[in-house]
C-alpha cells in the first residue's frame, strides 16, 4: 500500500525559512507532524517513491501482512499517545500465553515461563526447562557470585553475558533473544547502547540477578499493541495531517552552511532549498554523507556498517497445521541448522490478520546470523521457511499466497562505543542539524518516535 506524497507548499509567502526534514520514515513523518502542529514552516523530502520507511502493510484478500514492525510496547507511551492523537485504533495482543519457542542444537523448546528477555523471574519453570543443560542452568544461577566489573568502558553483549552468565546462556538465550532485537552480532553489539539497564543493575547491585530481586526490571516487559488496520495506518494518518509538506523521489546529496541557515542540495537537476535547520531522519551512513562537507569529523563518527533483513509472509490453510500454534513464534539460534532467523505467528498473535480457516505467519531471513541468505532466490527462501515450520505443518503443505520483502542495509550496527560516538556527533552538529530515527538512540517504534520528538524540541528551542 504505497502512501502518496502531496505537492510541496511554496514558502515564498513567508519571510521565515522552513525546517527541512530529510527522510520520510516514521521518524521524519512524526517530526514533520509535530513541527506543523506548532505552526513551524516545514518541508519534507524522501529519496524513494513511498513514505513510511520500514513500515509497510500489505493486504491480500482477507490476509494482512506486516513487512516491517507489527507492534510496540505500551509501557513506552510515545506511539500509543501519537496514535490516540491521530485517531488510530489499536488492539492489544490476543490472550495467549506470553511465550516463544527457541530452537537450537538441543531441539525446539518454549522459553520458560517467567523469563524476561534473558533472565528468569520464576525459577521453577527455568530449572525444569530443557533449554539449557544442568551445567548451563547452574552457571546462570551462580551469576550472583560473579564479581562486578570495575571498568567503566563499554563492552559487547557477548562479553557481558559470557562473563556474568556463561557461554551457554549466550548461545542459547542472549544471541537469539537479544541479538535478534537489534539484528546485530552479539560479538559486536554495544551493551551500553542496547541494554543499559543490565549494565546499571551490575553497577548498582553488584549482580544483575540481585538487582532484579531488589526491584530492577528483568527486561523489556509490558503489553504490546498494534493498529487494527496494520502499522501503515499510522503512516497514512501522519501524511494526512501534514498536507503539502512531503515530496518523494527527492534525494538530498549534501548540506551547505549559509549566512541565514542551511542549503539542502539535491544535485544538478533540482535547485537547492534554503532552510533554517535540518532534521536528519535518515540512517547513520546517509547522514554521514550529507554532513561530510560541513562536519567532516561528525561524518567520520557516523560511518557505520549496516545489515539487511528479509521477510516472507504466508497465508496457509489452518487445517494444514498438525500442532496448535500456541505462542508468538520461534527464534533460531546459531546452533540450529535452519537458515531463517525467526518466525512470527501473526494471526495467532493479533486479531484482524486473516479470515476463518486461514493462518498468517511470517519468517525473517538474511539477518546477522545468515547475511548471505538475504540474496537467496524466493524459491530457496520459501523452501527453507516451510522447513522451519516442519514441527507444526503437515508435510507437503503449500501456502495459498506468499509475499517477500528484502530490506537492504536497513539496520545500522550498534557497536561498542556507539553511545559516546552519537553524543560526540550531536555536539559537533549543534542544534540546527539534528539526528532522528533508528540507529541513534534505540530500535523499535517507540524509540523512533521519541527520537523525532526530541529532535523537534531541540529545533524549537532555537526559534
Amino acid at each position: 500500500m504505497p502512501i502518496p506524497s502531496e505537492p510541496i507548499a511554496s514558502t515564498s509567502s513567508s519571510s521565515v525559512l522552513p525546517v527541512a526534514v530529510l527522510g520520510g520514515g516514521l521518524a521524519g513523518l512524526t517530526a514533520a507532524y509535530r513541527l506543523k502542529a506548532q505552526g513551524v514552516p516545514v518541508v519534507g523530502y524522501e529519496a524513494t517513491s513511498r513514505l513510511g520507511g520500514l513500515i509497510q502493510t500489505e493486504q491480500w484478500e482477507d490476509s494482512v501482512y506486516e513487512h516491517g514492525p507489527d507492534g510496540f510496547l505500551l509501557r513506552k507511551g510515545s506511539v500509543s499517545s501519537l496514535c490516540q492523537e491521530l485517531g488510530v485504533v489499536l488492539q492489544e495482543l490476543n490472550p495467549l500465553p506470553e511465550r516463544i519457542y527457541l530452537a537450537g542444537n538441543r531441539g525446539i523448546f518454549p522459553l520458560p515461563q517467567g523469563m524476561g528477555l534473558l533472565l528468569p523471574t520464576r525459577w521453577g519453570p527455568f530449572w525444569t526447562s530443557p533449554l539449557l543443560s544442568l551445567t548451563g542452568k547452574f552457571r546462570l544461577w551462580a551469576e550472583r557470585f560473579v564479581p562486578a566489573r570495575q571498568a567503566a568502558s563499554d563492552e559487547t553483549l557477548a562479553n557481558f553475558v559470557t562473563r556474568r552468565f556463561g557461554k551457554e546462556a549466550l548461545t542459547s538465550l542472549a544471541e537469539p533473544l537479544l541479538g535478534g532485537v537489534w539484528n546485530t552480532d552479539p560479538q559486536q553489539l554495544s551493551m551500553e547502547a542496547a541494554f543499559p539497564h543490565y549494565v546499571q543493575l551490575e553497577k548498582s547491585s553488584g549482580s544483575v540477578l540481585r538487582g532484579i530481586r531488589r526491584g530492577g526490571r528483568s527486561g523489556e516487559g509490558g503489553g504490546l499493541a498494534s493498529p487494527v488496520l496494520g502499522s501503515e495506518e499510522l503512516v497514512r494518518k501522519l501524511v494526512q495531517n501534514t498536507p503539502g509538506v512531503w515530496q518523494t523521489g527527492q534525494r538530498a546529496v549534501s548540506l551547505t552552511r549559509t549566512s541565514g541557515g542551511w542549503q539542502v542540495n539535491f544535485g544538478p537537476s533540482q535547485p537547492p532549498v534554503l532552510v533554517r535547520a535540518v532534521i536528519l531522519a535518515v540512517p547513520p551512513q546517509v547522514a554521514s554523507r550529507l554532513v561530510a562537507e560541513a562536519f567532516p569529523e561528525a561524518a567520520r563518527l557516523l560511518k557505520s556498517e549496516s545489515h539487511g533483513i528479509g521477510t516472507v509472509s504466508l497465508t496457509l490453510n489452518t487445517k494444514d497445521f498438525v500442532r496448535p500454534l500456541d505462542a508468538w513464534g520461534t527464534l533460531f539460534s546459531r546452533t540450529s541448522d535452519i537458515a531463517v532467523d525467526g518466525q512470527q505467528w501473526s494471526s495467532v498473535k493479533w486479531n484482524h490478520r486473516t479470515g476463518a480457516h486461514r493462518t498468517v505467519v511470517r519468517a525473517f531471513f538474511g539477518g546477522f546470523r545468515h547475511p548471505d541468505f538475504l540474496q537467496a532466490d524466493d524459491e530457496t527462501v520459501l523452501a527453507e521457511t516451510l522447513r522451519s515450520f516442519s514441527p507444526w505443518l503437515r508435510s507437503g503443505a503449500q501456502p495459498l499466497h506468499v509475499s517477500f520483502r528484502r530490506w537492504q542495509q536497513a539496520f545500522p550496527q550498534v557497536t561498542v562505543g556507539h553511545t559516546q560516538r552519537i553524543a560526540s556527533t550531536e555536539k559537533l552538529l549543534g542544534t540546527q542539524i539534528v539526528l532522528a530515527g533508528q540507529g541513534y538512540r534505540g530500535v523499535g517504534m517507540p524509540a523512533v518516535v521519541e527520537s523525532a520528538e526530541r529532535a523537534v524540541r531541540l529545533i524549537s528551542a532555537e526559534s
